[in-house]
């Protein structure tokens, strides 16, 4: 049909053929603009007489423009002239005008696909729900299939079903009555996918504990009466639940026993002294926890991303302290042992002039002796290897580093011998002597790049330069 006309005058004559169904649900499929069609039909007689009509849910949209009023208001019609639907079964309906029947709730359906043995599956368009009453058939367990609809009301009375496990249509249920069951047991993910659960009766069952996430059905309605509950430490919280929630019925007859049986307590009494408990303030139990793992978690991130702090801090403070110290016996050798071993860029005039004018003066004031590569070095012999042998050999390393020092691996890897030979083998002082402004991040060993961090260093343009550079001799 083209919406933008209107069609007749004219007639559909219907009348004594083998017709049962008026099936108006697949309209749904289009938005069911029932009331759009048939203004379309403004100008039409329909006779439906003649047909053993079947009156059940697919003719509840027609019905629902109520009757008469709507359907002579849109074709201008008498009752007389539309009465003549006229319903032969069910049998509840039989001989009563489809068209113009006031009791819409008369209008159901019943299911068979899906629906449980020995189940009545109801399909009630005028309140919007399936009911599935499966009252004393036997059943064991939860079906594992409903029919579908988005509103399910289950009525499960008086079977064996033993266990309320999650299944896929627990989302939809509105009502579920479970009571005189031999229940033992409810999962925690039934409770929380049943968010349209209204009303839940559990009532004359074999429960003994519940879920604590029950508690989260806010809303619903539940029965629990005439249940083995058992009265313990870790069911205390009934008792606020149930303070907290009006809409428990029978709360007289929820009774609870100790474990041994001795004793029968009503849930609005129980109380943490009658079984010597101690109340878990669960909720402050968790907050505490939470709290420490995240300490714990920002801990282990802090100790990685600041171990080589850690690791110097330790190396530098710690170390000497806990070291056993060792007897030093006087040996002839030790006679050539140096004071000070220089380390500095001998290829780098302004390194070279810095040692020159302020750390040679200071060293024969002070009768330090000392070694420096590009004055005591002998010709001819590897100045690596001779670098390395006189660090050992040196009580403490003085490094004057510069950004030509870190650009240079072999200086680098002197550096890092320094550093592993007196500070993390506790066998001497490593002095550091910072002789121009760089970014730490140059400096490719991470403890070193740590001790300029931590400030473990002395500026060369320091008034006190030498001062602090005996103190730090001093140490050793």
């Amino acid at each position: 049909m083209d919406p933008t006309k209107r069609y007749g005058p004219g007639s559909i004559l219907l009348v004594c053929n083998n017709l049962t169904i008026l099936d108006t649900q697949m309209l749904d499929a289009i938005g069911n603009p029932l009331a759009s069609l048939m203004n379309k039909f403004l100008y039409w007689t329909i006779y439906w007489g003649g047909n053993a009509w079947h009156c059940d849910c697919r003719i509840h949209p027609i019905a629902a423009l109520n009757s008469a009023t709507a359907i002579r208001t849109l074709w201008g019609r008498a009752d007389s002239e539309i009465s003549d639907f006229v319903c032969k079964t069910p049998p509840s309906l039989k001989g009563k005008f489809g068209m113009i029947h006031q009791n819409l709730s008369d209008f159901v359906c019943n299911i068979t696909a899906s629906c449980p043995s020995d189940c009545l599956c109801q399909e009630q368009p005028e309140a919007d729900r399936m009911v599935i009453n499966c009252w004393n058939a036997g059943l064991k367990e939860m079906p594992k299939r409903l029919p579908f609809h988005e509103k399910l009301f289950l009525n499960f009375q008086n079977n064996s079903i033993g266990s309320l496990p999650k299944l896929p249509y627990m989302g939809k249920i509105v009502q579920l009555d479970i009571s005189d069951n031999n229940l033992t047991n409810i999962s925690s993910e039934f409770v929380s996918s049943a968010d349209k659960l209204k009303y839940l009766n559990l009532a004359n069952n074999r429960l003994k504990y519940l879920p604590e996430t029950i508690q989260n059905l806010r809303s619903a309605e539940i029965d629990l009466s005439n249940n083995m509950l058992i009265c313990s430490c870790d069911t205390l919280w009934l008792n606020d639940w149930f303070q907290s929630k009006p809409h428990i019925k029978n709360r007289s007859n929820i009774i609870c026993s100790t474990a041994n049986g001795d004793q029968r307590i009503s849930i609005d009494n129980l109380q943490p002294d009658e079984f010597n408990c101690r109340v878990s303030h669960s909720v402050t139990i968790s907050i505490v926890l939470g709290i420490l793992c995240f300490l714990v978690i920002l801990l282990i991130i802090g100790i990685i991303y600041f171990r080589f702090e850690i690791m110097a801090s330790y190396h530098i403070y710690i170390l000497p302290k806990v070291k056993p110290k060792r007897t030093q016996e006087v040996h002839e050798d030790e006679q050539k042992q140096h004071d000070i071993f220089v380390l500095v860029n001998d290829e780098h005039a302004p390194d070279r002039l810095f040692v020159i004018d302020n750390l040679l003066p200071y060293f024969d004031r002070n009768f330090i002796k000392s070694y420096i590569s590009f004055r005591d070095g002998i010709i001819g012999e590897v100045t690596a290897d001779a670098n390395l042998t006189n660090i050992h050999n040196s009580r403490t390393v003085l490094a004057v580093i510069s950004k030509s020092l870190l650009d240079d691996p072999l200086k680098e890897f002197e550096l890092n011998e320094a550093y592993c030979h007196k500070l993390k083998q506790g066998n001497g002082q490593l002095v550091l002597i910072k002789r121009e402004d760089f970014n730490p991040v140059l400096v490719n060993n991470g403890h070193i790049r740590a001790m300029f961090r931590l400030k473990q260093f002395i500026n060369a343009d320091d008034v006190d330069l030498t001062e602090k550079i005996s103190l730090q001799i001093d140490r050793v």
